[in-house]
This record gives C-alpha cells, structure tokens and sequence, in this order.
C-alpha cells in the first residue's frame, strides 16, 4: 500500500525576494509621482485660470455699465459723483458679486479731503483675487509686510493708467497719471484679443527681503488706498518695454538683501512654464515663460502699433 504524497508548503518571501519587490514599487512610485504631480499642476493652473476669468468678465460689466473701464487708482467714475474712490481692483467689487463688501466700504474714510472707498476693504480676503499656488501669501491670503489682504494678479498700467507716463510713487492723494479712463473697444485699438487685462503676480514680492512697499518691494494689496507703491496690484508701469518681461515661480520671492529674486515691478507667475493672463475680449490664456520679451509687451500695449510675434 503505498502512503499518500505530501504537498509541500511554499514558505514566505525570501530576503532577496522581498528587496526585489520593494524595489519595484519604489521603482513605480518614481515613475508614478511625477504623474501625480504635473495633474496637480495642472488643475491649480486652471483653477488659477478661471479666477482670471471671473475678472475679465467682470471688467467687461463694468465698462458695459458705467461705459468705461475702472482706473488702476481714483474715482469711478470720473470726477467721483456717484462713485467710490480707490484702487482697481475696489471699483471691481460690485462687478464680481462683492457688492455688499463695496457698499461697507465706500466713503467711510477721509483722506486729505478726499472720500476713501476702501476702509473696511483693506482687511477683507476676496477669494476672487487670490490664486491658491501663490506660496508669498499666508493662509488667510494676507501680507505679511502690512497685514492687508493681497491679490496674486494684477492690472496692466498701460491699459488702467494712462499709457505713455510713469506712475508716482507717493502716499496721499494720487496723481492723475493713475486715472485712465480706457474704454473697450475704443482705446483697444491693437484689437481685445492682442492686448492684456490682467496677469498673475505675487502677492508678496522683494528684491531685497525688506518688508515693505518701496522701490524694491511690494506685492498686491488690493484695497490698498493710503499710498501708490509698490503694493498697488498692477504691472508694466514702474519698469516698462522688454525689461518687464514675466517671472516665473522667482524663488525665494523675498531673497535675501542685495538678492535680485523676485522683482515687484513686473508680473510673477506662481506655474511652471509660463504664466496666467487674461485678455482684453475677456478670454483667458497661459503664456508660455519662452516668448520673446518684446512680444510680450506687444501685448502689454494697447495702441502700441506692434504686431504679435509669431510666438503670441
């Protein structure tokens, strides 16, 4: 009688087998959050994208109903009956469903004779003007340097200011530089689709680490009434022409002193590869960080006369 075969039993993994399957996982989790992380990219830059949208659309409202564009500092509208008085993106407000924070705010402050719109605004967070991959703002979206609430985009100077002149760099009543009065379409005369409205900046933003809204600091605070600096949410004004070509992801965006990191003067984008910019049809588009410089302020002008390079 023959005895019935034993099976065997297999015991567990060896030593070397286990390393082998370690490193393959390891192997996979490589290849797999680079995936990861470019979905994520993706999506924080759309969503970046689509706050840009909700300006351009309600900047268009805006000229619709007052039948001109709000300026990057003054009264809206003109001459300040029936209006508020401050910085772009305040006259903004009623435009994107902020109504009632507009309302709180306007002409409850009196500077140098002038009625101030924004004197609850400065401390109130806007969601709306606050991209979430922006690293330069703390969680509530404040800024650090003067406990405002920032924005991480801003207004072309050469579309909200008046083209062809510097802003001032002064505390107190603006000067008239910062009243534009553009109009769309009529001063868009390079065409909407050509020209700039808005583009993403860093919130906070230093050549120096120095805290402040000086020459070589600042940022965007939004409801910023009480000076015209470098914490006003804007670009191509204080440096102009090729030079003030995009950064992006400028690291650290407060570099140490005498460190030329992250520049104030120009629009920051917080993205890989190019930068958030919302054109004067309303339309949103990623520009790539490759472009050539001057066909980036082709695009800043708005009755500059340039032709798009082939790289627009």
């Amino acid at each position: 009688m023959r005895c019935p075969r034993r099976s065997k039993r297999r015991g567990g993994f060896s030593l070397i087998e286990l390393l082998g399957v370690i490193a393959i996982i390891a192997v996979l989790i490589g290849l797999l959050l680079p995936a990861v992380q470019k979905v994520r990219e993706a999506a924080a830059r759309m969503k970046c994208g689509n706050q840009l949208k909700q300006l351009g659309l309600g900047t268009h409202n805006a000229n619709d109903t007052m039948g001109a564009l709000p300026p990057q500092f003054g009264y809206y509208p003109a001459g300040g009956v029936g209006g508020g008085y401050g910085p772009l993106l305040f006259h903004l407000l009623p435009f994107i469903e902020q109504d009632n924070v507009y309302k709180q705010s306007q002409g409850r402050a009196d500077y140098g004779g002038l009625t101030q719109g924004v004197a609850v605004t400065p401390y109130t967070r806007i969601n709306t003007y606050l991209c979430a991959s922006d690293p330069s703002l703390t969680g509530d979206g404040t800024m650090p340097q003067i406990g405002w609430k920032g924005a991480s985009y801003a207004g072309n100077w050469q579309v909200f200011g008046k083209p062809g002149t510097a802003p001032t760099y002064q505390v107190g009543a603006p000067g008239t530089v910062w009243e534009g009065s553009a109009r769309i379409p009529a001063t868009f005369q390079d065409g909407t689709s050509n020209t700039i409205l808005y583009a993403e900046r860093y919130g906070r933003c230093s050549l120096n680490g120095v805290q402040s809204c000086d020459q070589n600091s600042g940022g965007g605070a939004w409801g910023r009434w009480d000076g015209l600096d470098r914490c006003a949410c804007m670009f191509a004004g204080w440096t102009v022409g090729a030079p003030s070509m995009f950064q992006v992801q400028p690291n650290p965006f407060d570099g140490p002193s005498g460190v030329a990191i992250c520049d104030p003067q120009r629009a920051s984008s917080p993205h890989t590869g190019g930068i958030n910019v919302c054109l004067g049809d309303g339309s949103v588009r990623f520009l790539s960080a490759g472009m050539n410089p001057n066909t980036w302020w082709a695009a800043c002008t708005p009755s500059g006369g340039e032709v798009p390079g082939a790289d627009w």
